[in-house]
């Protein structure tokens, strides 16, 4: 093994240095080494020189690898999976603690640092990696996620951005115990037929991976039970008949319809709302929840995804709707139907101040309303409006809404309600339901007006007077006509609204 570059004999170069600093200074000038590497693949390989000692130091696999059972009887070890720049970092830090780290770097360098169990650096690339979290990387983050809450930080965004996730080539990656732990998940704010597409591209990745063709069967193996966590209930029943059909095994699909439609029939006939359905259409935590009218204002934290339900037919297994039979027993208002037999709709939400940025201390006059306007340059509908709440522990309110459209200079009045809402001091938003949602036209101004009798609540800042997301651009404009109490497009209540396509 080459000694690579030699000191001069009255040259002591480890004089006033650190024991991390010696070690750098031994790998830049390539003092003595005794192994190599060739890194990458193709054109792009690179030789790197190390030292056994502090690899063995540094890292078990190292150790296996150099002393142990993996030990290939040579002093060049070949490793085409690591990107030679990645490789480089993980040997300074192995050498002294340190390395330049930016987010680019960061995915490539996490994968080498995992791969051979330096753990301080994993979760140094975890770290950086969180700080610029984005629809991209979440799911990487997700998969090298050691600790429970990196986990609960990956989990709480998939769900706020579901659709763009479970469309995102991150997800293709992700292991099969991470399919499972989102789409069992009641947050899972998509469409089910999303969702299946999602695993089914999920599983032609796998098969790649394991080296397999890609044919129904081996996607079936490897998809294995994920296929009993699609509520398939809750699908449009065209898709069902049309696209579930040709891809699932035929003896699950039939199992799947008969369950559909008996326990359609059955909670029709029986009113009942608790069924023992089968793992296909249970609900993950074992509750069957209700689409509800009216509800009170309730944080984002505990809101589940918004669900229609399907009509009253049955289906039979070819595919032909079937009319419920007429029943003397009381057959409950749709509503009531169990949201098993219900889909996730696409419901996104849009923020207007940057970062949910916020301060305390925003007083009210039962007198003067708070206002904003907005206009969407697509049609849109309005399912609910997020408010700020008590900055002074519990607090209650009550509060007069109403919602405004401008006609060519008249306003007409779209919709007018009032509630009581209870606020434990969370800096969270509360939702205010409208039941029914108000269809929101392209390029006309409505404006949100509101009466808050109750303590002082919190107070956004940073207002953003431009939003887009789900294809929907969303224009804020302060109003002082129909009310002015320091809510402008820069600040004040209405942090957020929660529209559906």
């Amino acid at each position: 093994m080459d000694d690579g570059i030699q000191a001069p004999d009255n040259f002591d170069w480890r004089k006033g240095k650190s024991t991390a600093e010696c070690n750098r200074y031994m790998l830049e000038h390539q003092l003595h080494c005794d192994i190599a590497f060739i890194v990458g693949s193709g054109d792009e390989k690179q030789e790197f020189s190390a030292h056994k000692y502090i690899l063995i130091t540094r890292s078990e696999v190292f150790e296996a690898m150099i002393v142990g059972p993996l030990h290939e009887h040579s002093d060049t070890i070949e490793i085409p999976d690591v990107n030679p720049n990645s490789f480089r970092k993980l040997l300074e830090y192995m050498y002294y603690d340190q390395t330049r780290l930016n987010e680019e770097d960061a995915y490539e360098l996490l994968y080498a640092a995992r791969k051979y169990l330096v753990t301080d650096l994993v979760r140094r690339c975890l770290q950086r990696l969180k700080t610029k979290m984005s629809i991209n990387n979440v799911c990487i983050i997700l998969s090298y996620a050691d600790d429970d809450g990196t986990v609960k930080l990956c989990l709480d965004y998939i769900f706020r951005y579901s659709l763009e996730v479970l469309e995102s080539d991150g997800f293709k990656e992700l292991s099969p115990d991470n399919i499972k732990l989102i789409i069992s998940d009641n947050r899972l704010g998509a469409r089910e037929e999303n969702i299946f597409d999602a695993v089914v591209l999920w599983s032609e990745r796998e098969c790649q991976r394991q080296g397999i063709d890609i044919l129904l069967e081996n996607q079936w193996k490897v998809l294995g039970d994920i296929l009993t966590l699609i509520r398939y209930g809750r699908m449009d029943r065209a898709y069902l008949l049309n696209i579930c059909k040709k891809f699932l095994p035929q003896e699950q699909y039939i199992d799947i319809v008969e369950n559909i439609a008996s326990h359609i029939d059955e909670n029709m006939h029986r009113g009942s709302e608790s069924l023992n359905l089968p793992r296909p259409f249970q609900n993950s935590r074992g509750v069957h929840s209700h689409k509800t009218c009216g509800a009170e204002a309730r944080p984002m934290e505990y809101l589940r995804p918004h669900v229609e339900v399907l009509d009253g037919t049955n289906l039979s297994v070819d595919g032909e709707p079937e009319p419920v039979p007429e029943s003397d027993h009381n057959v409950p208002e749709m509503e009531q139907i169990p949201s098993v037999f219900t889909r996730r709709s696409d419901r996104f939400k849009i923020c207007r101040f940057a970062n949910n940025s916020y301060v305390r201390g925003k007083t009210y006059d039962i007198h003067t309303p708070e206002s904003i306007s907005f206009l969407t340059l697509q049609n849109v509908n309005l399912r609910s409006i997020y408010l700020y709440g008590s900055c002074e522990g519990e607090g209650d309110y009550h509060i007069h809404l109403e919602i405004f459209e401008d006609l060519g200079g008249q306003l007409s009045l779209m919709h007018s309600s009032e509630r009581d809402i209870t606020t434990n001091g969370s800096t969270t938003p509360y939702e205010f339901d409208l039941e029914p949602s108000i269809r929101i036209q392209s390029e006309r101004v409505y404006t949100i007006r509101a009466l808050f009798e109750g303590p002082p609540s919190y107070f956004g800042t940073n207002g953003i007077s431009n939003v887009s997301k789900n294809g929907v651009s969303v224009y804020f404009i302060t109003n002082d006509e129909l009310g002015l109490n320091l809510t402008t497009s820069e600040g004040g209540q209405f942090p957020g609204l929660l529209f559906e396509r």
